[in-house]
């Protein structure tokens, strides 16, 4: 498995008089979920984004939810516990299940040719007399894994957001107008037609339409549906985000935009606490069984013998795995689109699913966000009490093998300790790439644990785990990936 890299450089200065020499403020252990709420609404203020809904699960049971902003803009609504957002590519993660529940009971073969999966269904398979020879040999499971070598959306899709398809089977007269990328099982290339295509398959296979398939066997009773319906309601969703784009100056309303062409790789909503319980279900066998989960991880092998994926992670049917940073394996997917940036990440060792959600799109780590939110709402305060070093301190170091340098503030406040970092340098510049507006970074306060203190770092590309030594007065996080930033505090100024 891949692991998120940890790029620290080499901080400048040497060991310093620990940060108990300066005032600090220390409080008993308690509860931290307070550290989530704040993680969320300093992402608001970093990346200007409308509105945002996180939900951790155990399994079944919500542990916290969190709500920051604004649902609406005008007239002001603000984000709920009921909010639908879209899910934009994390509908895929509800497909890919739909398809191993399906391959489960027997209903559908992952390792069959489509072209025999259509003689099969016989009058079933609408659409499938569309489809180039080509095409007839690939396999559910090189669609789920991107490894169909299926096209992604392309020029000619330009409108294809103005348009209401009723059925899966539908849009395989636009899947099919189209030459393969690769041969199948040859080479990763991420598609949502791929994912219409492969909830087309399903259709054929169970004789159900795809939607009514996953709302009785996958979703169930979780506030989990397409966002265009099969069948048209005049009822809008009331609580559901308004769509936003941002610009220079802000935000703005997102151009309508129909996503039923690619409903199961970009067309369902949810609330944060039931995507969340969707997570935690799949984690804990409650929708597949724990041995087909455990087998839609595996990596899918290519034919010369790699696995596929992309950017540190490996993906088998649907998720993507990687380790994060304490070695543990993590399950995911995130999604952009018009008005929707969002994840889901799962523990299926522990049965812990969060997902996040927003409305407008953000250039983001997103799976490593909704890992801090995880850490945040964990938090226990062992070790001791937390003690905010309240003050102003200076800071040089390292980002990136660059020199930065700024001042913190430390602030003690309504029972939480907080802090703003300057940007300057390198740091900024790096940043600026995404939010130009960032001129302070957000830490907020996790916990106090054997050899220094976690914090959360909030910027423009989201929330990362930190940590403070206090001795040492050292702060090290990874931004991103494998952006390092380690820095030394100087002595309290203000």
């Amino acid at each position: 498995m891949a692991r998120w890299g940890l790029g620290l450089a080499i901080c400048t200065g040497g060991v310093s008089p620990g940060l108990a020499a300066a005032p600090q403020r220390c409080e008993a252990p308690a509860s931290a979920r307070g550290s989530a709420d704040a993680i969320l609404g300093a992402l608001i203020a970093q990346t200007g984004v409308p509105g945002f809904a996180a939900a951790y699960a155990r399994g079944e049971s919500i542990v916290w939810t969190g709500v920051a902003g604004h649902r609406r803009l005008v007239p002001p609504a603000p984000v709920t516990p009921r909010t639908t957002f879209r899910l934009a590519s994390v509908s895929k993660l509800i497909t890919a299940v739909a398809v191993a529940h399906a391959a489960a009971h027997g209903r559908l073969s992952l390792d069959a040719p489509l072209g025999v999966i259509a003689r099969r269904a016989g009058p079933n398979a609408v659409g499938a007399e569309l489809m180039p020879p080509s095409w007839s040999e690939i396999t559910p499971r090189q669609l789920a894994a991107h490894v169909a070598g299926v096209p992604h959306y392309q020029t000619i899709d330009a409108g294809r957001g103005g348009i209401a398809y009723r059925r899966a089977t539908d849009v395989l007269e636009v899947v099919f107008g189209r030459a393969l990328l690769s041969s199948p099982g040859t080479r990763y290339a991420y598609s949502s037609y791929g994912y219409t295509l492969l909830s087309a398959a399903l259709e054929w296979s169970t004789g159900r339409p795809f939607d009514e398939y996953v709302a009785a066997h996958v979703v169930k009773d979780l506030a989990i549906r397409p966002e265009t319906p099969r069948r048209p309601s005049t009822s809008p969703d009331p609580n559901a985000a308004t769509a936003y784009e941002r610009v220079t100056d802000g935000v703005k309303l997102a151009p309508p935009h129909d996503y039923s062409y690619s409903l199961a790789g970009a067309g369902f909503v949810a609330t944060a606490p039931a995507l969340a319980r969707f997570g935690g279900r799949v984690a804990t066998g409650r929708i597949v069984d724990e041995r087909t989960f455990a087998r839609m991880l595996r990596p899918i092998a290519l034919a010369d013998g790699s696995t596929a994926g992309a950017s540190g992670y490996e993906v088998g049917l649907g998720w993507r795995t990687e380790l994060a940073p304490d070695g543990d394996l993590i399950a995911h997917h995130s999604g952009v689109a018009l008005g929707a940036r969002s994840t889901l990440v799962v523990r299926p060792a522990t049965g812990e699913a969060v997902a996040l959600l927003s409305n407008a799109a953000w250039t983001a780590s997103m799976p490593r966000t909704a890992e801090t939110l995880r850490a945040a709402v964990r938090s226990e305060r062992a070790g001791g009490p937390f003690c905010c070093p309240i003050g102003r301190r200076p800071y040089a170091g390292t980002f990136q093998g660059g020199a930065v340098s700024g001042r913190i503030s430390f602030e003690y406040r309504k029972g939480k300790c907080r802090a703003q970092m300057s940007v300057l340098g390198p740091l900024k510049a790096w940043l600026d790439r995404f939010e130009p507006r960032a001129a302070e970074l957000t830490l907020v306060a996790l916990d106090q644990r054997p050899g220094g203190q976690r914090w959360a770092v909030v910027t423009s590309v989201g929330a990362f785990v930190a940590h403070l030594d206090p001795t040492e007065r050292r702060l090290r996080v990874t931004i991103g990936r494998r952006a390092g930033l380690d820095v030394v505090l100087g002595v309290n100024d203000g």
